[in-house]
């Protein structure tokens, strides 16, 4: 006669996983019913166990849990990946908040002065060194914060593997419709946009789950992030530009293809250029100026509270929290999320 089970985990999601694994290992006879298993909210959650840069105001018995659920996550991945035989992805990196613009520097201000009211590992980073420990992130950003008591569950193996070599493929795809059809062409082939679309995307999800990887460190050399930067004008001028070439082009003028394509990207280049230095970028410095904030009276900063998941005492009542925005969220070092 079969043994009846002990209990019924339904949804083979995280949650669920980890119940009918801590019961099987005191056991217990489990059954886990599930038509899709590992494919609804944990196949797309970002893994990030980030207690400290989620915090929000008001939230300090929330953060007491938090904080005492992500000291457990040691012992946690030691004890799974020896049952499992397996790396889970476990990382200490932490987490990078940054600031986009002054509105998002305003609000990580305040979010770091209630985190270190808190006793949180938090630390304000200049744009210099956020970009040392991220070399992808633009020159134009406002500053950051960075959490090291955040942690992150990460892509497993082989699913990293496959994103490198799918972006190889994309790579080399984008770089063989470049080659095959002409830049100034009027009619374009019908597969050339969703084949160069879908190649992009791939290329682009590789640069956010390996910020380590060759392709994002060789996107972060200076002369790329200044064609980053003018990217937008490069758009805007280049038809235009083959416009007004484009009787030269049609002459009898002993230019190949190649030749007169240099000759082009070379006008808009130097316009793009010219409106960068001479330009934009006068102007952001100007914006940046006109609209920082004033700075805040100089106070003597209050020795950091323990964390307030070792606390009884309820926390301090935090200060009012700015307008609401969300931070862009990046992870840290070498092996960044």
């Amino acid at each position: 006669m079969t043994r009846p089970y002990d209990a019924i985990v339904v949804g083979a999601g995280t949650i669920g996983l980890t119940s009918a694994w801590r019961m099987a290992r005191r056991g217990q006879r489990v059954a886990v019913v599930d038509p899709h298993p590992g494919q609804g909210a944990s196949w797309v959650a970002a893994g990030m166990l980030a207690p400290v840069t989620e915090v929000h105001f008001t939230e300090q018995a929330l953060l007491a849990l938090t904080m005492a659920s992500a000291r457990r996550w040691p012992s946690f991945t030691a004890e799974l990946e020896a049952d499992a035989g397996c790396a889970i992805g476990y990382r200490t990196t932490g987490t990078l908040v940054v600031d986009a613009d002054e509105g998002d520097r305003a609000w990580s201000d305040a979010l770091y002065r209630f985190q270190r009211s808190l006793g949180l590992e938090v630390e304000r980073l200049s744009v210099r060194r956020l970009r040392e420990l991220e070399p992808t992130i633009s020159p134009t950003v406002r500053g950051g914060l960075l959490a090291t008591g955040d942690h992150l569950q990460d892509w497993k193996p082989w699913a990293l593997r496959a994103t490198s070599a799918a972006a190889l493929l994309s790579t080399a795809v984008i770089v063989w419709v470049m080659l095959s059809v002409g830049l100034g062409a009027r009619s374009l082939p019908l597969w050339w946009l969703p084949i160069t679309e879908l190649a992009s995307a791939v290329v682009i999800v590789y640069l956010v789950v390996r910020p380590a990887g060759w392709g994002t460190r060789a996107l972060g050399l200076p002369i790329l992030v200044l064609v980053g930067n003018m990217s937008y004008t490069i758009y805007i001028i280049h038809w235009p530009v083959y416009v007004a070439t484009g009787p030269f082009s049609k002459t009898d003028l002993p230019w190949s293809y190649w030749p007169a394509e240099l000759f082009r990207l070379a006008i808009i280049f130097g316009l793009a250029a010219a409106s960068w230095y001479l330009l934009e970028r006068p102007l952001m410095r100007w914006r940046r100026r006109t609209l920082a904030p004033a700075p805040a009276p100089a106070t003597e900063e209050a020795p950091a509270a323990e964390p307030a998941a070792d606390v009884a005492d309820p926390a301090p009542e935090p200060e009012p929290a700015p307008r609401e925005r969300v931070p862009q969220h990046t992870g840290a070092g070498p092996a960044a999320e």
